[in-house]
C-alpha cells in the first residue's frame, strides 16, 4: 500500500511540475490568447484601454496571430518562438491604435486592418480630444 502511494505521489509530482514548466515558460497559453493579452496590456499602458471595446482588441489581436500561426507552421517555429515574435506587430498596433485615439490616422496600407477595425467598433478619430 504504501508503495503505491509513492507511486501516486510521484506521478502527481511530475504532472504539477510538467504544468508549472508549461506556465513558466508560456507553452500553457495558446499563441491567440497570448496576442490578445499583451495587445490589452499595451493598450492599458498607454491609457487607451477604456476606448477601444473587448471585440475590437480581439479582431485586431486575431489579424496579427494568424499570420504568425502561418508563419509558425511554414518555418517551423515553436509556440513560444512565436509568441516572442509577435510582440514587436503588436506593439505597433496599440501605437497605431493610440495614434488614432489622438486624432491621427497613420496607418499604412499594410496594417488598414486597423483603422478599419476600430471605425467598425465605433472607435472615433481622435477620441482623446473630445474627453473632458
Amino acid at each position: 500500500m504504501e508503495m503505491l502511494l509513492w507511486i501516486v505521489g510521484g506521478i502527481v509530482a511530475l504532472t504539477a511540475g510538467v504544468w508549472l514548466v508549461q506556465i513558466l515558460t508560456g507553452t500553457a497559453i495558446s499563441l491567440r490568447t497570448a496576442g490578445r493579452f499583451y495587445l490589452n496590456a499595451e493598450l492599458k499602458k498607454w491609457n487607451i484601454r477604456q476606448h477601444v471595446p473587448d471585440g475590437c482588441v480581439i479582431e485586431i489581436a486575431d489579424v496579427v496571430t494568424e499570420l504568425y500561426e502561418q508563419m509558425r507552421e511554414r518555418l517551423g517555429w515553436s509556440n513560444l518562438h512565436t509568441k516572442t515574435e509577435i510582440l514587436k506587430p503588436l506593439e505597433r498596433d496599440a501605437r497605431v491604435i493610440l495614434e488614432w485615439c489622438r486624432g491621427r490616422d497613420i496607418a499604412g496600407p499594410s496594417i488598414k486592418y486597423i483603422p478599419d477595425s476600430l471605425k467598425k467598433h465605433g472607435v472615433p478619430l481622435g477620441v482623446l480630444r473630445v474627453q473632458p
